[in-house]
């Protein structure tokens, strides 16, 4: 998921339950993401990387969510 609005709301839903996955193709995103994090004190993973074509290993998650628009994606 993107560090915008979708992760500061992630990031207060996810404190103590697991660690949050980000994802985030903006530099500037990803360090508000982990300046975030600090503050919220939640354990993080920043990765910028662009979502359509992410280096993350497949089923890694026990959730997703989304702010990038699914009708973006490609059909399967």
């Amino acid at each position: 998921m993107g560090w915008g609005s979708a992760g500061r709301v992630s990031m207060l839903t996810c404190k103590g339950r697991g660690t949050l996955v980000g994802l985030d193709i903006s530099p500037v995103m990803c360090t508000r993401a982990e300046s975030q994090a600090e503050r919220v004190d939640v354990s993080t993973s920043v990765v910028r990387d662009d979502v359509l074509t992410n280096t993350l290993p497949t089923a890694s998650a026990d959730r997703v969510v989304s702010a990038f628009g699914l009708k973006t994606f490609a059909s399967a």
